[in-house]
Formats: structure tokens, sequence, C-alpha cells
């Protein structure tokens, strides 16, 4: 199965016919012509650059972003909670037949 070739310096895995980019995107080939990507990024300016790269390469955006939090890091002041930290991931799924 040809499985494309990833970006420049990212790392990938591959787990059957499910190829993880690292921080960029997930490719699903099937028999099918249509392929399957979901871009992360973990900024909304650095996803809408990918999606709008994406769009210009004829791919078609499927439903609507996600966003998830990754991480959530309490800090302190001594014994004192003072805010809590988030990281976020975002995601938006693409296709293109």
């Amino acid at each position: 199965m040809d499985q494309g070739s990833p970006p420049t310096k990212i790392t990938s895995k591959s787990f059957g016919n499910v190829i993880y980019y690292t921080d960029i995107c997930i490719v699903i080939k099937t028999d099918r012509q249509m392929e399957y990507v979901i871009l992360t990024s973990h900024s909304p300016h650095s996803l809408t650059n990918q999606v709008n790269d994406k769009i210009k390469d004829g791919w078609k955006p499927v439903g609507g972003h996600g966003v998830v939090v990754t991480l959530s890091q309490n800090k302190f002041s001594g014994l004192q909670h003072t805010r809590t930290e988030h990281q976020t991931e975002y995601s938006q799924t693409m296709i293109k037949e």
C-alpha cells in the first residue's frame, strides 16, 4: 500500500493502514480513492494555516473543528493555588476524493 510521504521534520508511526504524523496529521487510505486526514495543532492559528493549505490542494473539511485539553497543571505559591494552566490541541478532519 502506498502510504505517501510525511511532511519534513515530522516523526511518523504506522499502525496497519493508519499513519500518525506527530503534531500534524493522521492519514487513512482505503481501497477506494478517498484519503482521510486529521490535522492537529497546539494553536488555532497554525491549524487554520494547515487547513487552508490542504484546501488549496483539493482537500475538504468534514464537520467542525475539535479542541481537547491535553494537560491541566495547577500552579501554587507555597500552599496557595494561584492558577491552572491548560495545554490544548486543535483538530480538523479532512477528506480528498
